[in-house]
């Protein structure tokens, strides 16, 4: 080894000695230098690739970041801006444009201080102030200017935002847009000043319970009702405190809803007040529920109507009784009669009704006076009390007229009873100013309950029966027994039956009308007609006017009889009118519609709805209305007023059956009418009458000074007409120029420019035998008595010197079934 080592050592020095080795040396120290001066190279070129690809990815990162914080920001509904500390605005986002209007290039650099409401500029910048010092959040309330004008409510938070050496130069302002809130806390407040003020003022009282029944809220108002303070009821019971009776059936009800959860409304109670009065409290309450639907307790509110308690209980009286007699009056003794009938049904038991009128009591009225009149009602009040019991029912339908209930007995013990009251009035009677005094009366009886029979049915077959009383000779009792089979009887179902009928009719407008040609002695522009109603039965048969007017006007259809005809006749006309086809067009009023005030109003109406012309109308008017209905008499200024209110809106007026009253002319002065109708009776026999010449000629002289044209009824020959053009007489109706038909259409093309003189050559109608359609018509109608409506029926003549004319009896004239077929 140590050989070794020495020889290594000697040719080192060899070579040292030699210096073969400094090219080599210098070579590889030149090679070291320039790797190392490469790898330096080379590191920093690494290290510089490095540094900008952490700064790209540090910028990218950034952007990145700002860019979710604009978007952020943007998007928030918030207002959002960073201002200096002078308050000038650097950023802002958005929401000022969406909430405030302003762009943001409007609002940067502006002065936030300058920019706010003038109240909060100077609160303002010491918020800012504040925050730049010391740090920190504050929180404040400000309003913010709008682009369209006014301002904006805003909550805001202002913050502090340090620089990278954490000196805070600038600041962030945090802003929401409260103003919807702030209206609603505005209107809540509002609203809750203005409850606590109705509460306050209110003659109600308000309050609430809690689930143990216990006021928690009573409103002032309770101390004018019942006297205590609101802080008195706190905590008390509810119902311990209304009453003072648990078993008290109110107390009763009003639990049974709370148990159930139920509201109650309106409930009545009497109570006492803290003093002791009684009060009478008219209640309400609702349950209430939380948002999980836990019921929390009751709501409602309390009046005082004591007062008027008393005053419905004084008016109830006055609406249930007579004022005269103390008795039940119509309006009550149907409600009780509705409540005996249901009784009686379901107990198997059975009563009579009675329906009374005194007898000759108008004229002791008329005679007298009204003391006297009233005196005897008293009496006869009396005297039915105490002939019936005390469970009966008496009443006063008004007038002479009283009705009675008996339960639980037959007709026979009823009509002894009612016989004994009869004897007992027609024994009473009153001395006044020296003169006896003395009246009768009339009964009829229906017993109920009757098979599928109400409270209506009875009182129309009592009140039937009653007339027929009267008409068997008065002072008696009439039982409308339902097993009999009398011819009177029979005309009480008649009459009952037809109200039936009519009210059908009525409501299905189930009639037809009928149209007759009114002829004029020369041509017109436009040819008249006579409406005439036709009823049918239910078998399809025309029935008699007779049969169903006298039901109408007893029941109170006939005003709307009336106005069912008006109606269809507008309605035609309208057509006719729309069709080019002019027709003018009489429709006859019955008494219940002449001088109505309330018709007047109907009639317009009817006017407008169809917009027919009221110049082609004639209403016509009967004198005989008012002077052979005494009960529908109306004063002579209201029947002038009637026909001048509708005579303003373009209708004409007939004056018909002229001449059979004593009055006549006393009404042609008065009324203000276009036409007159001479009554048939004096045109029929005017060829063989010189007495009726006379009276027509007079009729038509005057008429003609007067401006008024005349029509002639009941023509029904040729020599009748040719006499009646003689005397002047405008118009003639009958059936020598045609018999009724319901194509008003038809008959308009038909009559259309005639005059009586194109009716000289030919035979009347009623005297045709040619076969065909016309004379099966007429054979139909002669046989069924269709010809005669109810104005064909004699009246009653002017001229008393005539026996045959004193001793026929007047009619009164049926709704649209006016002249002579």
């Amino acid at each position: 080894m140590r050989g070794l080592m020495h020889q290594f050592w000697a040719t080192v020095w060899s070579s040292i000695v030699n210096l073969t080795w400094l090219p080599w040396a210098i070579g590889i120290l030149a090679a070291s230098f320039v790797a190392m001066i490469f790898g330096w190279w080379w590191a920093k070129r690494e290290l510089r690739r490095k540094l900008n690809s952490a700064v790209e990815q540090r910028t990218r990162r950034l952007e990145d970041v700002s860019r979710r914080f604009r978007v952020m920001a943007d998007n928030a509904y918030d207002l959002i801006c960073i201002s200096n500390a002078e308050g000038r605005m650097e950023y802002l986002n958005a929401a000022f444009t969406r909430v405030l209007g302003f762009g943001k290039e409007e609002l940067r650099d502006v002065r936030l201080p300058e920019w706010v409401h003038p109240r909060n500029r100077e609160d303002l910048g010491e918020i800012l102030r504040r925050v730049v010092a010391q740090g920190g959040t504050v929180e404040a309330n400000m309003r913010f200017p709008h682009v369209g004008g006014g301002w904006v409510d805003v909550e805001l938070i202002a913050k502090g935002l340090p620089d990278s050496d954490w000196v805070v130069r600038s600041v962030v302002l945090h802003a929401r847009d409260v103003s919807q809130r702030k209206k609603m806390l505005d209107e809540l407040a509002r609203n809750e000043q203005r409850f606590k003020d109705f509460a306050g003022s209110s003659a109600d009282w308000l309050w609430e319970t809690d689930v143990a029944g216990n006021f928690r809220y009573v409103s002032p108002g309770v101390t004018n009702v019942l006297g205590y303070d609101p802080e008195e009821l706190i905590g008390q019971n509810q119902m311990n405190v209304l009453y003072a009776n648990d078993e008290d059936s109110g107390r009763e009800l009003v639990q049974n809803r709370i148990e159930r959860r139920q509201p109650y409304r309106e409930l009545e109670l009497w109570t006492k007040s803290k003093h002791g009065d009684r009060v009478c409290l008219r209640l309400s309450g609702i349950p209430v529920f939380d948002a999980m639907q836990e019921f929390k307790g009751y709501r409602g509110a309390a009046s005082n109507v004591t007062a008027s308690k008393v005053e419905r209980e004084h008016v109830f009286r006055l609406a249930t009784t007579d004022h005269l007699t103390g008795l039940l009056n119509g309006a009550r003794f149907k409600e009780e009669l509705e409540r005996a009938v249901v009784l009686a049904r379901r107990h198997g038991t059975s009563g009579v009704v009675l329906f009374i009128d005194l007898d000759r009591f108008k004229e002791v009225n008329d005679t007298h006076g009204h003391e006297a009149g009233d005196r005897i009602l008293l009496g006869v009040a009396d005297i039915l009390r105490d002939s019936v019991r005390s469970t009966d029912i008496v009443a006063r339908r008004g007038g002479d007229e009283f009705s009675i209930i008996m339960h639980n007995i037959d007709v026979e013990s009823a009509a002894a009873k009612v016989q004994r009251m009869i004897e007992r009035i027609k024994a009473f009677g009153i001395d006044y100013n020296g003169t006896r005094l003395t009246v009768t009366m009339s009964v009829g009886m229906v017993q109920y309950p009757q098979e599928e029979k109400g409270a209506d049915h009875l009182i129309m077959s009592a009140d039937l029966a009653m007339y027929r009383a009267k008409d068997m000779g008065r002072n008696r009792l009439f039982v409308d027994a339902t097993d009999a089979g009398s011819e009177t009887v029979g005309s009480v179902r008649a009459q009952l039956k037809w109200v039936d009928r009519l009210r059908y009719c009525l409501e299905h407008d189930e009639f037809q009308m009928y149209y007759q040609a009114i002829v004029p002695a020369h041509k017109k522009e436009r040819p008249l007609f006579e409406a005439l109603l036709r009823i049918f039965d239910e078998d399809g048969k025309v029935a008699s006017p007779a049969l169903y007017i006298d039901a109408a006007e007893h029941f109170g259809l006939i005003q709307q009889l009336d106005l069912a005809v008006v109606r269809r006749v507008f309605i035609t006309q309208r057509a006719l009118m729309d069709e080019g086809v002019n027709v003018d067009v009489s429709i006859n009023l019955s008494s219940r519609t002449l001088g109505d005030p309330a018709v007047v109003p109907k009639l317009r109406q009817l006017m407008e709805d169809y917009t027919i012309d009221p110049t082609r109308i004639i209403f016509e008017v009967t004198e005989t209305m008012a002077l052979h209905d005494p009960a529908q008499m109306r004063d002579i200024d209201e029947i002038r007023h009637f026909i001048n209110s509708l005579r303003e809106m373009g209708f004409r007026f007939a004056l018909d059956d002229f001449g059979t009253g004593f009055t006549s002319f006393r009404y042609l002065k008065v009324l203000d009418v276009d036409l007159v109708k001479i009554d048939g009776e004096y045109i029929k026999d005017l060829v063989t009458d010189a007495d009726d010449r006379l009276f027509v000629k007079s009729m038509v002289e005057l008429c003609d000074g007067l401006g008024i044209e005349t029509i002639g009824e009941f023509v029904e020959t040729k020599e009748t007409m040719a006499v009646m053009k003689e005397l002047g007489v405008g118009a003639g109706q009958g059936w020598l120029f045609a018999k009724p038909q319901p194509d008003l259409k038809a008959l308009a093309f038909e009559y259309t420019g005639k005059s009586m003189d194109d009716f000289a050559d030919g035979l009347p109608l009623l005297e045709v035998a040619k076969k065909g359609t016309m004379a099966e018509q007429v054979a139909h109608f002669v046989k069924n008595g269709a010809h005669k409506d109810v104005k064909t029926e004699p009246r009653a003549s002017v001229k008393a010197a005539k026996e045959k004319r004193v001793a026929k009896v007047a009619k009164k004239a049926a709704p649209g079934a006016g002249a002579a077929d």
